[in-house]
């Protein structure tokens, strides 16, 4: 990959997702972009970006940043954030919203959903608290594929 080609998909990852890339991951966007080059066809890495460069094929923009976005989610991934959810936040927010008893969580980038399930777990739990409350999660992230796996909330043992 030449220095100009790595730039060019550099600005377009920062600019279609906030994805910012280092010199040094050439690495990563050769691993995740080379099997799509040939997925499409395209005899290599310089062709696809050929491809991008053209401008023509806004379906090909999002399955470069598609493929270059982590998707890493796991149930209860990391302890202490929802540990905290459960013994700071909510019992503030409860007390807070006690007379309009509604509560709206945002899950970013949440891949394929274990994180806003995970917090729809912790508010299950809390449900004798939560009584009568109206409580929404919206969970986003920039790959349609990823969050169709999300609604299915259907996740292996691992």
């Amino acid at each position: 990959m030449t220095p100009q080609e790595f730039d060019f998909v550099s600005n377009l990852l920062k600019r279609e997702s906030g994805l910012v890339l280092g010199r040094d991951k050439v690495y990563l966007l050769e691993s995740r972009l080379v099997p799509l080059a040939r997925q499409r066809g395209l005899p290599g890495l310089s062709e696809l970006i050929k491809a991008l460069m053209s401008g023509g094929d806004a379906s090909l923009t999002k399955t470069v940043v598609d493929a270059m976005t982590t998707n890493e989610t796991f149930l209860f991934s990391d302890v202490k954030p929802f540990d905290q959810f459960k013994t700071v936040t909510m019992p503030e927010v409860i007390e807070s919203r006690a007379a309009k008893k509604q509560l709206r969580i945002l899950s970013a980038a949440c891949s394929t959903g274990h994180e806003p399930y995970t917090l729809a777990m912790i508010l299950k739990e809390m449900e004798a608290k939560l009584a009568g409350w109206r409580i929404e999660i919206l969970a986003t992230d920039l790959s349609n594929d990823v969050l169709d796996k999300a609604k299915r909330g259907a996740y292996t043992q691992f």
